[in-house]
């Protein structure tokens, strides 16, 4: 069972879904979810449609914005403050363990002004150490 990790009152993140996990995304109130995991990453992993196809009948929206490290770049973190400026309600950001949601929450909350210091604090506390990952996350912040 996935474990979902709040980052702010409004969005947290989560290590790959099952099917069963989008059931428990949905009971805990969650409205959206957020995959940031390109499908085929890993073998046997649930794809996009799978997970889409659940939440759908669970009456949640989805929305995929697929990165890796090679891909990540300023259209992705564009595509992710799109999306989450038309979503109301708790969000669920899912990718291979968290960490590249966190990430890309990172990048969008410096953009929104926030402090680098008091994010990183944030990630950190809930588990994700984005400390090596400063230099890229003020990049993507711009």
């Amino acid at each position: 069972m996935a474990t979902f990790t709040p980052l702010n009152d409004g969005f947290a993140v989560s290590a790959q879904l099952t099917t069963d996990d989008v059931d428990a995304a949905a009971d805990a109130g969650f409205k959206h979810l957020i995959c940031n995991r390109p499908d085929d990453e890993e073998p046997g992993q649930p794809s996009f449609a799978e997970i889409s196809e659940r939440a759908s009948k669970l009456g949640m929206s989805v929305h995929n914005i697929p990165f890796d490290g090679a891909t990540l770049n300023g259209a992705v973190i564009d595509a992710m403050a799109h999306t989450l400026a038309t979503l109301d309600g708790p969000v669920l950001s899912y990718c291979r363990s968290g960490t590249r949601c966190s990430l890309a929450w990172s990048a969008l909350q410096v953009r929104a002004g926030d402090d680098i210091d008091s994010v990183q604090l944030a990630t950190r506390n809930a588990g994700y150490d984005l400390g090596p990952q400063r230099a890229i996350i003020l990049a993507l912040a711009t």
